[in-house]
């Protein structure tokens, strides 16, 4: 199963995004990671591994705009151009009115921002317009009322 790696350094916004996902019947699982130097070592790692299982790298990277340490800039510039990374959906969650770090995150290879708070509507079309990298729970359809 495809593997979500979550970078925010917010506990709470980290437990609001995993709500969302489970709303959303997200089923992959989510590695979470809660600043940028951890997130570095661990891509770092990841892309030691890559060559041997390819599995290792997640195949979405929800990563907050803001962290402290290492910053989200420094991620995305690390990922840019490394083939272990190359089909990796980049995707930056912040505030929609910081217009030139959401210009300079598309122009590192973010496909999609998602503004924080994670609005769960926000969610549902972001899925859709990435569909092959999420698992989802299938949902059954209601079952009709018999007509008396």
């Amino acid at each position: 199963m495809q593997k979500i790696l979550l970078v925010e350094n917010s506990v709470s916004d980290a437990v609001c995004l995993r709500r969302a996902l489970k709303a959303v019947n997200v089923l992959n699982p989510v590695i979470y990671l809660s600043d940028g130097a951890d997130a570095m070592s661990s891509l770092a790692e990841m892309e030691r591994k890559a060559a041997s299982d390819p599995a290792v790298v997640p195949s979405i990277l929800l990563l907050d705009l803001k962290l402290s340490t290492v910053s989200a800039f420094d991620i995305l510039t690390h990922l840019h151009g490394r083939a272990a990374f190359s089909e990796m959906l980049k995707i930056v969650m912040g505030d929609l009115t910081d217009r030139s770090s959401i210009r300079k995150a598309y122009t590192l290879g973010a496909r999609t921002l998602l503004t924080k708070p994670i609005n769960v509507a926000e969610l549902r079309k972001t899925i859709k317009s990435h569909p092959s990298r999420w698992e989802l729970k299938k949902t059954e359809p209601p079952v009709p009322l018999p007509v008396t």
